[in-house]
């Protein structure tokens, strides 16, 4: 699959979580009843019809996108897609630590260098074609529990707040999205590990077939990079 549609649902995905969530938010907070709110009613009756929700959330997850939220949960919690890196490339060289002309060169191939020769491989190599689908798959799904761990925690925080103002007055509703929120969090932290675990497995399988039948040219492909690099 194209890293263009990646992106495009990287950006899209977030964008719409974010837009549900807030608009869920000011229903429950700030509106009467769901059922008689005109919010409510655009959600429930007009959300396939309009191409401006869409819209809306291209342009909020082009933005959440931007500032790399994702990334940084990641490195400052799961360490899921660093630890892949870390391996691929750590695979990758291992064979050739006693190559004469590769060996003292191996320390400038670090994971901006390797991934440009693993994923020539993956794009090439037949047998990796499902391998490969399955990996845009599960590196999407990881991603996408983290979007929706990180902006459903801001909206429970928001929400729960909320109801501490409101006191005894809050809505049913409210509390009910609430707690709903509460669930979907440790939810969405779960279903990242099963993600993540899933990519590191399927990435171990590419890098079997890598390593078994193409070492020559892995070698003549790593010893470009420390040219070029």
């Amino acid at each position: 699959m194209p890293r263009s549609l990646h992106t495009f649902l990287r950006i899209l995905i977030p964008g719409g979580i974010i837009l549900v969530e807030t608009l869920l938010l000011y229903v429950f907070v700030f509106q009467p009843f769901p059922g008689d709110s005109d919010v409510w009613n655009f959600l429930s009756k007009e959300w396939g019809k309009t191409t401006g929700f869409t819209v809306l959330a291209i342009v909020l997850g082009w933005a959440y996108y931007g500032f790399g939220l994702t990334h940084t949960v990641d490195d400052k919690i799961f360490r899921g897609m660093e630890g892949i890196r870390k391996n691929i490339v750590r695979r990758l060289t291992a064979p050739f630590k006693a190559d004469n002309e590769l060996a003292p060169k191996l320390d400038r191939l670090d994971w901006r260098a390797v991934k440009r020769v693993f994923f020539q491989f993956i794009d090439e190599l037949p047998a990796l074609k499902t391998s490969n689908e399955l990996a845009f798959l599960s590196g999407l799904g990881f991603y996408s529990f983290i979007d929706l761990g990180t902006i459903s925690t801001v909206i429970f925080v928001i929400s729960a707040l909320s109801l501490i103002i409101q006191r005894g007055g809050s809505p049913l509703a409210l509390r009910l999205f609430t707690l709903a929120l509460a669930v979907i969090v440790p939810l969405s932290i779960f279903g990242a590990r099963i993600a993540i675990n899933k990519h590191q497995e399927i990435s171990n399988r590419q890098l079997d077939a890598v390593l078994s039948d193409q070492l020559p040219e892995l070698r003549d492909r790593l010893l470009r990079c420390v040219t070029v690099y």
